[in-house]
């Protein structure tokens, strides 16, 4: 097995094991509708998807992309949003590459995504909610980079599965 398939595997399981803890807080009284399992699912996914787009440019550039940087997945509100600005600072540097090889319409490169919550206070804990809506967002932006990367990516390796994430 790749290295690389390694860590996906290791995420994974990392994943899995905080989704059983059952040791995440819930913030508020209108977080009961969010699932934190289901959220500490998608912000995960958004750093498989985010470093998968930077291999299919890697590939499209005929050149190796660098191993991904450890996701510590914990549970809780306060580390759901450590692990969100680990994909937005993930998702920043693919969109500058993409942006810089012309992957991308040059109206989606008007510069790197600031969010709102971006210059939030790392001790002031946001709820599940509005981590949930963050990730949201993000996971658009995510998701245009790879519809326009992987396809080509994967046939050029000849791997169907290129940006499989499930």
């Amino acid at each position: 097995m790749e290295p690389r398939k390694y860590i996906v595997c290791a995420l994974a399981a990392l994943l899995l094991a905080g989704c059983s803890s059952g040791q995440i807080r819930m913030s508020g009284s209108d977080d009961a509708a969010i699932d934190p399992m289901d959220l500490q699912i998608r912000i995960g996914r958004l750093a498989v998807m985010t470093d998968q787009a930077q291999d299919a440019i890697s590939v499209l550039e005929d050149r190796t992309s660098s191993p991904p940087s450890a996701l510590v997945t914990e549970d809780g509100a306060q580390d759901f949003f450590e692990q969100l600005h680990y994909v937005l600072f993930r998702y920043n540097s693919v969109h500058m590459e993409a942006c810089a090889q012309a992957w991308l319409d040059e109206r989606a490169c008007k510069g790197s995504y600031q969010p709102r919550w971006l210059k939030r206070s790392k001790t002031d804990t946001p709820t599940l909610r509005e981590l949930d809506k963050w990730a949201e967002d993000l996971q658009e932006r995510v998701v245009a980079i790879r519809s326009v990367v992987c396809a080509p990516a994967g046939e050029r390796t000849g791997n169907d599965f290129f940006c499989m994430v499930e």
